[in-house]
């Protein structure tokens, strides 16, 4: 039997062409200039957040605040600024989706975001359309997810519920087919979708299959959490692509007004660390050399050898501790009024 190996080396115009049509649209010309990521708002630091063209996930446990922060952000996209964000454009549209609740509080809810944008609630907005799919099934609600899109080209869809648009959000072929029909939506009509998911109990994770693959495919994800003594809700970013924004707080009166409240970033956590650390370590002596320093520390924290040294430097850069011309070390800056006025003992180096 003879076999034709000319079909495995000649290809016919028509596949060449189907292989070109496939892929077209997929390679990237490192020649040509692509537009960059274009943002709905920007914090009080320029940072970018709530992308275009890509999913966004904001998780958090049951009634802690995440249609309130939601709503800040809606505020912010449609009214040009709100809780220190700022729209980088005018005129924007919301799209916003409730998979849960009943009309009424979907439409108090929508009554909220005009109180806080100014609007009158006497007329309805065509800039903020929301939508109630309580009374549908997962295949019903995601056909009207894409009609509304279609429909109104919103800037921003806000998906509360995002687990009431599939069967089972534990079966990893509906969870990855949802995600993907999202992705799509997005990008063909250049808008942002944020999805609302509860988080695990444990972990802290979004729930199921569906968490998994919307935290693999989003730009940036969300956490939400409320203090259960001061009733103030705190939002963090958790995952980013691009530069990550500080986190940020609010409280709810009993108007149901939002008020910003101050809340203390990452670094300045650290460094209040850093400091009662080190106001701890010189309330027992006024001045140490290196090594003995790096002793009390590790004491102190519990730290090795090179972490300890590590933040001895940190607090000389952030100006908690400073280093003497003869190379002690002293807490902060007012040391230095200490040289010469107080007595050098020799003993306080053993």
């Amino acid at each position: 039997m003879r076999v034709d190996l000319t079909k495995f080396t000649e290809h016919e115009p028509d596949q060449v062409d189907t292989a070109a049509d496939i892929l077209a649209g997929c390679v990237i010309d490192i020649t040509k200039d692509y537009p960059p990521v274009q943002f709905l708002l920007r914090d009080r630091y320029g940072n970018g957040l709530i992308s275009r063209g890509d999913l966004c996930g904001m998780k958090g446990k049951a009634k802690a605040g995440k249609t309130f922060a939601c709503a800040a952000l809606e505020t912010a996209i449609l009214s040009g600024g709100y809780m220190g964000f700022t729209a980088e454009k005018d005129c924007m549209k919301v799209l916003h989706v409730d998979t849960e609740q009943n009309v009424y509080n979907v439409a108090e809810k929508a009554r909220m975001v005009y109180d806080l944008c100014g609007w009158p609630t006497s007329t309805s907005s065509d800039r903020y359309i929301p939508l109630t799919l309580r009374e549908y099934n997962a295949a019903q609600r995601l056909e009207r997810v894409r009609a509304a899109i279609d429909r109104y080209r919103p800037d921003c869809v806000y998906i509360d519920g995002i687990r009431d648009l599939c069967k089972d959000f534990n079966d990893i072929g509906e969870s990855g087919v949802l995600i993907g029909e999202l992705m799509k939506l997005s990008s063909r009509y250049e808008c942002a979708i944020l999805c609302v998911l509860h988080e695990n109990k444990g972990d802290g994770n979004m729930r199921g299959h569906l968490g998994t693959e919307l935290l693999n495919k989003c730009s940036e994800t969300y956490q939400v959490s409320r203090d259960s003594n001061s009733g103030i809700i705190t939002v963090e970013q958790t995952e980013c692509r691009n530069a990550p924004i500080s986190k940020w707080a609010f409280s709810i009166d009993e108007e149901g007004q939002l008020s910003a409240e101050n809340v203390i970033s990452k670094e300045d956590e650290k460094k209040e660390d850093l400091r009662q650390a080190f106001e701890s370590i010189f309330s027992q002596r006024t001045r140490y050399r290196h090594t003995d320093l790096t002793q009390a520390y590790m004491v102190r924290s519990g730290v090795k050898d090179r972490t300890a040294r590590n933040r001895i430097q940190d607090a000389v850069n952030t100006g908690i501790i400073s280093k003497q011309d003869d190379g002690a070390y002293t807490l902060g800056d007012f040391s230095d009024d200490l040289n010469g006025s107080a007595p050098f003992y020799e003993d306080i180096y053993r």
